[in-house]
């Protein structure tokens, strides 16, 4: 009938994700842990704290501890409005990549090719998704792979950044260099889909796309 997995770190742990995927309601331990210390101080202190306190510190916990990804072809501007989303830790999965490799983007490409920058992605992405309270950044191609998603999901609100495809710069991105873009969408408009929990048009101004994710963040967050 329903699941209840008492762990509230990750929020969607392996057990909530099989049951989200076989559409069973489902429901971490955050409220219970919430709804423990409510009951804890009005006993230790004497005191009666009002029920709609709980639905408030819990709202306020999510917002906190859930992370904010973001998704998109690349250049579809994923950098430029992360550092538009102020307030907390972004994180680039791509530099993280570069940093353990010892090598740029391009360079990984160059000497193993695309598995092995994806193997790479895969093992640092698992590693970010696990983290809490953070804003990650995420490369054009993370949702090739699978796996990618029960990591990003663990923790996060998915959001998608869309752009039309003649604006996409490819300078520096090694898989969009010479490529037909078309052919590269028609390929991961699906799996972008998949991954994502909001789509949101990143055509207008850098402060119009950060609020409207802030906005869908803070009102969907919460619960």
């Amino acid at each position: 009938s329903a699941v209840l997995d008492i762990v509230y770190n990750p929020s969607v742990t392996e057990l909530l994700y099989r049951a989200e995927t076989l559409g069973i309601p489902c429901s971490d331990g955050l409220p219970m842990l919430v709804a423990q210390a409510k009951a804890a101080e009005e006993h230790f202190f004497d005191r009666t704290i009002a029920d709609c306190e709980n639905e408030r510190i819990l709202a306020q916990l999510r917002r906190e501890m859930t992370n904010l990804v973001l998704i998109g072809m690349p250049g579809s501007g994923k950098s430029t409005v992360g550092a538009a989303l102020t307030g907390r830790e972004a994180i680039d999965i791509d530099a993280r990549i570069a940093e353990k490799a010892g090598c740029s983007i391009p360079e990984i490409f160059a000497k193993g090719g695309e598995t092995a920058f994806r193997a790479l992605e895969r093992e640092a992405t698992a590693a970010c998704g696990a983290l809490s309270g953070k804003l990650l950044l995420t490369g054009g191609g993370v949702v090739k792979t699978p796996e990618n998603y029960a990591a990003l999901h663990q923790n996060g609100r998915i959001y998608q950044l869309l752009r039309p495809l003649e604006l996409l710069p490819t300078d520096g991105r090694p898989l969009s260099q010479g490529a037909d873009l078309a052919a590269m969408w028609a390929e991961r408009a699906p799996l972008y889909e998949r991954f994502r929990d909001a789509a949101i048009d990143n055509s207008g101004t850098v402060e119009q796309t950060a609020q409207a994710i802030w906005r869908d963040f803070c009102e969907n967050s919460g619960h």
